[in-house]
Protein backbone atom coordinates (compact mmCIF):
# COMPACT_ATOMS: atom_id res chain seq x y z
CA UNK A 1 0.00 0.00 0.00
CA UNK A 2 2.43 2.93 1.00
CA UNK A 3 4.45 1.74 -2.57
CA UNK A 4 1.14 2.53 -4.21
CA UNK A 5 0.37 5.82 -2.49
CA UNK A 6 3.56 6.96 -3.84
CA UNK A 7 3.45 5.87 -7.32
CA UNK A 8 -0.14 7.94 -7.23
CA UNK A 9 1.22 11.13 -5.16
CA UNK A 10 4.07 10.98 -7.75
CA UNK A 11 1.79 10.70 -10.83
CA UNK A 12 0.11 13.53 -9.82
CA UNK A 13 2.66 15.96 -8.37
CA UNK A 14 3.61 18.42 -11.23
CA UNK A 15 0.48 18.43 -12.51
CA UNK A 16 -2.61 21.02 -11.89
CA UNK A 17 -3.22 22.42 -8.34
CA UNK A 18 -6.18 20.12 -7.70
CA UNK A 19 -4.78 17.01 -9.09
CA UNK A 20 -2.65 16.46 -6.50
CA UNK A 21 -5.08 17.09 -3.96
CA UNK A 22 -7.66 14.61 -5.80
CA UNK A 23 -4.74 11.70 -5.63
CA UNK A 24 -3.92 12.60 -1.99
CA UNK A 25 -8.14 12.20 -1.16
CA UNK A 26 -7.76 9.08 -3.12
CA UNK A 27 -5.01 7.42 -1.73
CA UNK A 28 -6.03 7.81 1.67
CA UNK A 29 -8.94 6.94 1.01
CA UNK A 30 -7.98 3.54 -0.19
CA UNK A 31 -5.83 3.37 2.44
CA UNK A 32 -8.89 3.54 5.20
CA UNK A 33 -10.86 1.05 3.27
CA UNK A 34 -7.51 -1.73 3.31
CA UNK A 35 -6.94 -1.26 7.25
CA UNK A 36 -11.11 -1.52 7.82
CA UNK A 37 -10.60 -4.82 5.97
CA UNK A 38 -11.26 -7.81 8.56
CA UNK A 39 -8.63 -10.36 8.58
CA UNK A 40 -9.53 -13.73 6.94
CA UNK A 41 -11.18 -16.64 9.35
CA UNK A 42 -9.14 -19.05 6.91
CA UNK A 43 -5.60 -17.36 6.10
CA UNK A 44 -3.77 -18.57 2.87
CA UNK A 45 -0.76 -20.54 3.12
CA UNK A 46 1.52 -21.53 0.85
CA UNK A 47 3.36 -25.47 0.34
CA UNK A 48 6.36 -25.35 -1.75
CA UNK A 49 9.25 -27.86 -2.47
CA UNK A 50 12.12 -27.16 -4.68
CA UNK A 51 13.70 -29.14 -6.97
CA UNK A 52 16.74 -28.10 -9.06
CA UNK A 53 15.79 -24.56 -8.55
CA UNK A 54 12.26 -25.43 -9.88
CA UNK A 55 9.21 -25.07 -7.45
CA UNK A 56 6.52 -27.05 -7.06
CA UNK A 57 3.70 -25.06 -4.81
CA UNK A 58 0.30 -25.40 -3.31
CA UNK A 59 -2.05 -22.65 -2.65
CA UNK A 60 -4.48 -22.95 0.25
CA UNK A 61 -7.05 -21.58 2.32
CA UNK A 62 -6.31 -23.03 6.13
CA UNK A 63 -9.35 -23.60 8.40
CA UNK A 64 -9.44 -24.03 12.13
CA UNK A 65 -10.88 -27.42 13.78
CA UNK A 66 -12.70 -24.49 16.36
CA UNK A 67 -13.70 -27.94 18.45
CA UNK A 68 -15.85 -28.83 15.34
CA UNK A 69 -16.16 -32.60 14.03
CA UNK A 70 -14.70 -32.04 10.69
CA UNK A 71 -14.58 -35.26 8.43
CA UNK A 72 -18.02 -36.71 7.72
CA UNK A 73 -19.66 -33.86 9.30
CA UNK A 74 -18.58 -29.88 8.20
CA UNK A 75 -16.91 -31.60 5.43
CA UNK A 76 -19.34 -34.13 4.22
CA UNK A 77 -18.15 -37.93 2.63
CA UNK A 78 -18.32 -38.79 -0.50
CA UNK A 79 -18.69 -35.18 -1.99
CA UNK A 80 -16.16 -33.00 -3.48
CA UNK A 81 -13.94 -30.53 -1.26
CA UNK A 82 -12.39 -27.53 -2.21
CA UNK A 83 -9.57 -28.95 0.05
CA UNK A 84 -9.42 -26.07 1.91
CA UNK A 85 -11.20 -22.88 2.80
CA UNK A 86 -12.33 -19.82 0.54
CA UNK A 87 -10.95 -20.12 -2.85
CA UNK A 88 -10.23 -23.68 -4.84
CA UNK A 89 -6.50 -24.77 -3.70
CA UNK A 90 -4.12 -24.50 -6.95
CA UNK A 91 -1.55 -26.62 -7.05
CA UNK A 92 1.30 -24.96 -9.44
CA UNK A 93 4.54 -26.96 -10.67
CA UNK A 94 7.91 -25.80 -12.69
CA UNK A 95 8.02 -29.61 -13.62
CA UNK A 96 5.97 -32.72 -15.23
CA UNK A 97 4.49 -34.45 -12.01
CA UNK A 98 3.72 -38.25 -12.41
CA UNK A 99 0.51 -39.56 -10.20
CA UNK A 100 0.45 -43.54 -10.46
CA UNK A 101 -0.08 -43.31 -14.55
CA UNK A 102 -1.21 -39.59 -15.03
CA UNK A 103 1.44 -37.07 -16.20
CA UNK A 104 0.47 -33.95 -14.86
CA UNK A 105 2.76 -31.19 -17.21
CA UNK A 106 4.24 -28.12 -15.66
CA UNK A 107 1.39 -25.51 -15.38
CA UNK A 108 -1.40 -24.35 -12.95
CA UNK A 109 -4.08 -26.39 -11.61
CA UNK A 110 -6.37 -26.86 -9.26
CA UNK A 111 -6.69 -29.62 -6.58
CA UNK A 112 -9.92 -31.34 -5.02
CA UNK A 113 -10.28 -34.33 -2.85
CA UNK A 114 -13.93 -36.95 -2.21
CA UNK A 115 -13.00 -37.80 1.76
CA UNK A 116 -14.24 -41.31 2.72
CA UNK A 117 -13.65 -43.21 5.78
CA UNK A 118 -11.38 -45.37 4.73
CA UNK A 119 -10.37 -43.64 1.03
CA UNK A 120 -9.76 -40.13 -0.57
CA UNK A 121 -10.27 -39.46 -3.92
CA UNK A 122 -7.99 -37.10 -5.42
CA UNK A 123 -8.70 -34.91 -8.23
CA UNK A 124 -6.40 -32.93 -10.61
CA UNK A 125 -8.68 -30.10 -12.63
CA UNK A 126 -7.51 -27.89 -15.14
CA UNK A 127 -9.59 -24.91 -14.45
CA UNK A 128 -8.57 -22.52 -12.30
CA UNK A 129 -9.23 -18.61 -10.87
CA UNK A 130 -12.55 -19.90 -9.25
CA UNK A 131 -14.16 -19.79 -5.95
CA UNK A 132 -14.08 -23.36 -4.16
CA UNK A 133 -17.66 -24.18 -4.56
CA UNK A 134 -17.67 -23.46 -8.49
CA UNK A 135 -16.14 -27.27 -9.14
CA UNK A 136 -16.75 -28.70 -12.93
CA UNK A 137 -15.96 -32.29 -13.22
CA UNK A 138 -15.55 -32.04 -17.10
CA UNK A 139 -12.24 -30.06 -16.50
CA UNK A 140 -10.72 -33.30 -14.81
CA UNK A 141 -7.25 -34.50 -15.71
CA UNK A 142 -7.68 -37.27 -13.71
CA UNK A 143 -8.21 -39.02 -10.19
CA UNK A 144 -6.49 -41.18 -7.97
CA UNK A 145 -7.05 -42.59 -4.66
CA UNK A 146 -5.32 -43.46 -1.41
CA UNK A 147 -5.65 -44.31 2.20
CA UNK A 148 -6.53 -42.50 5.08
CA UNK A 149 -4.14 -42.99 8.14
CA UNK A 150 -4.90 -41.17 11.44
CA UNK A 151 -2.49 -39.06 13.41
CA UNK A 152 -1.27 -39.65 17.24
CA UNK A 153 -2.54 -35.84 17.81
CA UNK A 154 -5.07 -33.52 16.97
CA UNK A 155 -4.29 -31.16 14.09
CA UNK A 156 -6.27 -28.28 14.75
CA UNK A 157 -5.87 -26.11 11.75
CA UNK A 158 -5.95 -27.53 8.58
CA UNK A 159 -2.16 -27.70 6.99
CA UNK A 160 -0.90 -29.22 3.32
CA UNK A 161 2.94 -30.55 3.31
CA UNK A 162 4.66 -30.64 0.04
CA UNK A 163 8.01 -33.05 0.26
CA UNK A 164 10.23 -34.22 -2.27
CA UNK A 165 13.38 -36.07 -2.11
CA UNK A 166 14.97 -37.01 -5.43
CA UNK A 167 12.97 -38.10 -7.62
CA UNK A 168 9.90 -38.99 -5.11
CA UNK A 169 7.87 -36.93 -3.92
CA UNK A 170 4.04 -36.25 -1.14
CA UNK A 171 1.37 -34.15 -0.86
CA UNK A 172 0.05 -34.40 2.75
CA UNK A 173 -3.14 -33.04 3.89
CA UNK A 174 -3.46 -33.00 7.71
CA UNK A 175 -6.57 -31.89 9.66
CA UNK A 176 -8.15 -32.97 12.63
CA UNK A 177 -6.78 -36.41 13.21
CA UNK A 178 -6.74 -36.81 9.35
CA UNK A 179 -3.67 -37.69 7.59
CA UNK A 180 -3.29 -38.71 3.54
CA UNK A 181 -0.77 -38.65 1.45
CA UNK A 182 -0.82 -38.89 -1.73
CA UNK A 183 3.23 -40.02 -3.41
CA UNK A 184 4.00 -38.64 -6.90
CA UNK A 185 7.11 -38.90 -9.09
CA UNK A 186 8.95 -35.83 -10.37
CA UNK A 187 9.66 -36.63 -14.08
CA UNK A 188 12.91 -34.96 -15.55
CA UNK A 189 12.72 -32.85 -18.87
CA UNK A 190 14.23 -35.17 -21.12
CA UNK A 191 12.37 -38.46 -19.24
CA UNK A 192 9.21 -36.61 -19.47
CA UNK A 193 9.88 -35.59 -23.77
CA UNK A 194 11.12 -39.62 -23.85
CA UNK A 195 7.64 -40.65 -22.16
CA UNK A 196 5.69 -38.07 -25.01
CA UNK A 197 7.56 -39.75 -27.87
CA UNK A 198 6.46 -43.31 -27.01
CA UNK A 199 2.93 -42.65 -26.86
Amino acid sequence: MAGFLRDVVSHADGRRPGALALALALALGLAACAANTPPRASPRGVARALVDGRAIVVEYGRPWRRDRTIFGELVPYGRVWRTGADEATVLQTDLPLRFEDHLLEPGRYTLWTVPGRQRWTIILNAQTGQWGTDYHAAHDLFRMEVPVRRTRRMIDQFTIRVRVRRARGTLTLLWERTRVTVPFGVVRPAAAHAGRNLR
